[in-house]
């Protein structure tokens, strides 16, 4: 069951698989609800596909021959391991987790010595590997089919019941604004809100903490002012009593500085509020833009997984008819016979 897993590793749920908590559990189980289809196109081929026996015995034994000559010693058993995983890892896609689980599932064919059970399990699940035929194969699969309801039946339920019961976004970014940085205090939100006051509440996270935030970069000139109009007053009235013309000149020339100097500084204040301002709100639009696609991609993961899901009791039936995948039907079977009786 594991073997057919699809990836985790989903590039096609990008939004959702930024914001939303509950993803690794989302991803493992449409992964595994993907893994019923690729199961029944595989037996069912299997179970339909003509297996012509060879016309002539001389054939047979060449195919005999043959595979005794392709057969390897014990010797080889570690490079044929290595070969196994770097096949593995082709096969799918260069996702290591993937092909170990792959690996993990068929290491017994390559031990040095076999049980029965051993073989009649490789035999269904990878007859290539000691070298048996599809008809062997499909004898095998009707002896494990017990196991393999079992397993399929276990294997669905397991996923089923690791489902999050709810998905929910979260975001707490932090953005660079000039020298300070701005950092958003953790908002978390459930899918199961409706859209508009989802994004309603995250719009409101967001200018309730941004809000004193931009007003820290500004520069308040009222309460700046203080210090230096003390200090040009007590300038005007020591030099006033010094000289007036000289007085006079004197606070004129540090009033300017000050003002100068002041009026920079606020200056600076406003170029920073309205450069963090427009930061802030194109991130606080990111964010909501980030919140409506994992809404959507929510929707269609929803979707594919019933869909997926659904396969389920198809493959349920097709287990149920590998019962007779090694029976070979008889000439007369199935033939009507009808008796007649003399009068």
């Amino acid at each position: 069951m594991e073997s057919h897993r699809t990836s985790t590793d989903r590039s096609d749920f990008p939004h959702l698989r930024a914001v939303a908590p509950q993803w690794p559990e989302l991803a493992a189980a449409l992964s595994a609800a993907e893994a019923h289809q690729p199961i029944l196109e595989r037996y069912t081929a299997m179970m339909s596909e003509e297996i012509a026996p060879s016309a002539r015995i001389e054939d047979a034994v060449d195919d005999i021959l043959d595979r005794l000559v392709s057969e390897y010693d014990n010797e080889e058993l570690p490079l044929r391991r290595e070969l196994a995983y770097h096949t593995a890892v082709v096969s799918h896609d260069g996702e290591i987790a993937a092909a170990r689980r792959a690996v993990e599932s068929d290491s017994t064919s390559l031990e040095d010595t076999l049980d029965y059970l051993t073989i009649q399990t490789t035999s269904a699940l990878n007859p290539s590997a000691i070298g048996v035929s599809r008809a062997t194969q499909r004898v095998a699969v009707a002896a494990c089919r017990p196991w393999f309801a079992e397993a399929h039946s276990g294997f669905s339920k397991d996923y089923r019941a690791k489902l999050p019961t709810d998905v929910g976004a979260t975001f707490d970014t932090s953005h660079n604004i000039g020298a300070q940085v701005f950092a958003l205090p953790r908002w978390n939100g459930s899918f199961t809100t409706p859209m508009e006051a989802l994004e309603k509440s995250l719009s409101d996270h967001w200018d309730r903490h941004t809000r004193p935030f931009l007003d820290s970069l500004g520069f308040d000139i009222k309460k700046a002012a203080i210090v230096p109009a003390v200090v040009v007053a007590l300038v005007f009235v020591i030099t006033m009593s010094i000289d007036v013309s000289f007085g006079l000149i004197v606070t004129a020339l540090a009033g300017g500085v000050w003002a100068f100097v002041l009026n920079q500084r606020y200056q600076a204040g406003l170029k920073a509020v309205a450069a963090g301002k427009e930061t802030l709100q194109k991130a606080k639009q990111d964010s909501l833009t980030q919140l409506r696609a994992a809404g959507a991609e929510l929707t269609d993961w929803t979707g594919r997984f019933r869909h997926a899901d659904a396969m389920e009791p198809d493959v349920h039936t097709m287990i149920g008819s590998l019962a007779t995948a090694g029976h070979a039907g008889t000439p007369f079977e199935q033939r009507s016979v009808h008796i007649e009786r003399s009068r």
